[in-house]
Order: structure tokens, then sequence, then C-alpha cells
């Protein structure tokens, strides 16, 4: 297992993306990974697209990576 406890293959590229704050810009690069098992460890949820919408507080810094996560939960859901 991995370092989260979680098995997973390769990452591919995802994109990148920049947030600004007042203070601070955030340079990010988005991974695709994809897991060996839909096990989770304790305390982790897989989270749909109306999950992520509705119940879960996703910060606004993630916005120029939700496009990868939407076309992902296109393809499972």
């Amino acid at each position: 297992p991995g370092v989260w406890g979680i098995q997973a293959g390769a990452p591919e590229f995802g994109c990148t993306a920049k947030h600004i704050f007042t203070h601070i810009e955030w340079h990010m690069t988005a991974r695709i990974v994809r897991l060996e098992s839909a096990a989770l460890p304790e305390g982790w949820v897989w989270a749909g697209g109306e999950d992520l919408k509705r119940r879960y507080a996703v910060p606004s810094a993630f916005d120029g990576v939700a496009h990868l996560v939407e076309q992902r939960l296109e393809k499972v859901e």
C-alpha cells in the first residue's frame, strides 16, 4: 500500500492550475490516479458529483481542476 494505505497505479498528468490569494499564489499540478481497489482507508468516503456540489465544501482554490473531476465522474456515474 501507498502512503495513505491505498494501492494506486502510476499517476498521469491532469492539468495545471493557479489560484491567487491576497498574499500568495498557488501553482498546482493535478494528477489522475487509478486505484487498484475500491477500498478506502478508515474515515474516507467516495463522493459523487452531487455530493461534491451539495454535501462537501470544496474550496474555490480548486476551481481550476474541477473540470477534471467532472470529466472523470461522468465516466463512472
